[in-house]
């Protein structure tokens, strides 16, 4: 039966191709269903992707769907459970993976309570809950969200650990190498939410989550991707960090003037934190930093009205005045550790310190 296939009907010698195709995309879904109901292996992903691609058909979507790989079920610890830990934790723990979050204080004692991170909607997301981390627990992924100045209290219980990967995730300005020596360079990871605004109210997370997450590793980009979180890849975390502490200084002084006030910073103000951003920029550069990523590279170079006008202008949003509701304690961190890593330049940004 030259020139027909079963099913599709007589084709020109022209259409071969497209013939063979759909012959392929059809053998491709019979036996991605007949494996799949026999108990059989699945056919590969990738196949019945192409079948679908290019037919189109009901059958081959079956099989495309029910043979796509299903992601690992991980086991995750979240070390300091607070605004941005909660909402990664209920973003990890709804996505199907086995989240325990370790905390202290009163969050411990309303998470024992509750068993789970809570929305301010009022949606669950159940979580084991610890007073420690458990060293003895071979975890894939500890991701340590407490602030810079209490990293050093849970250093011993992460060195003991047994986990497979400890990702730091935090704003700092300070040099990570000794963070990379004390849990070993293989396990190592940093990251910064960067696209998670959440505030912490009464125990309940209020979270918004837009793109802008980096990480150095692509395992856990991917992950946290998956639980909706998106998650860029970064190379080079030293300069991003130290770029993104230069870049936001500026903007957490603005927020907190702001949030007290409830209104924008004036020209003159606005003009004080321009030049405080370069000095920042300027710090970055001394210590031997690149300015990362790019985009911000582009910012630092422009003249510095334009600049000003675009903090006057910024100071007038909401974002500005959510991200002064945050506090001082965050900025004048950065401020300080920029003040001890080039003292000489640090002047204005000791200026606009909240």
């Amino acid at each position: 039966m030259a020139g027909r296939v079963a099913g599709v009907g007589a084709v020109r010698a022209p259409q071969r191709r497209h013939v063979d195709l759909l012959a392929a995309a059809h053998r491709a879904a019979g036996q991605a269903i007949e494996r799949i109901a026999s108990g059989q292996h699945r056919i590969p992903y990738e196949l019945a992707r192409f079948a679908f691609s290019q037919t189109g058909l009901a059958p081959v979507r079956v099989a495309w769907q029910l043979s796509r790989p299903q992601r690992q079920r991980m086991r995750i610890a979240i070390v300091g459970p607070g605004a941005i830990g909660s909402t990664f934790a209920y973003a990890l723990a709804r996505a199907g993976h086995d989240v325990t979050v370790i905390a202290r204080g009163q969050r411990l004692a309303w998470l024992e309570r509750e068993g789970a991170i809570v929305l301010g909607s009022g949606e669950r997301a159940e979580v084991k809950v610890q007073g420690a981390l458990d060293a003895s627990t071979a975890w894939d992924l500890v991701l340590v969200t407490v602030l810079a100045p209490q990293v050093a209290a849970v250093m011993p219980a992460l060195r003991a650990s047994a986990a497979r990967k400890v990702m730091f995730m935090f704003n700092t300005f300070e040099p990570i190498a000794p963070l990379r020596e004390a849990v070993g360079a293989e396990r190592f990871a940093f990251g910064f939410p960067g696209g998670v605004f959440a505030l912490l109210v009464d125990g309940r997370v209020y979270p918004q989550i837009r793109r802008g997450t980096t990480c150095s590793d692509a395992a856990c980009a991917e992950v946290f991707g998956g639980a909706g979180i998106p998650t860029v890849v970064e190379a080079d975390m030293q300069s991003w960090l130290r770029t993104h502490a230069a870049m936001v200084v500026p903007l957490m002084a603005i927020g907190t003037i702001v949030f007290a006030r409830r209104n924008g910073v004036s020209w003159r103000e606005a003009a004080a934190h321009a030049v405080a951003f370069e000095a920042g920029m300027d710090i970055v550069r001394a210590v031997g930093a690149r300015v990362r990523p790019p985009v911000i590279g582009a910012m630092a170079r422009l003249p510095r009205f334009v600049l000003t006008a675009l903090l006057w202008a910024l100071s007038r949003t909401r974002m500005l005045r959510d991200l002064g509701a945050l506090g001082t304690a965050e900025p004048r961190m950065l401020v300080d550790m920029m003040r001890v890593a080039a003292p000489a330049l640090a002047a204005p940004l000791e200026a606009i310190r909240p």
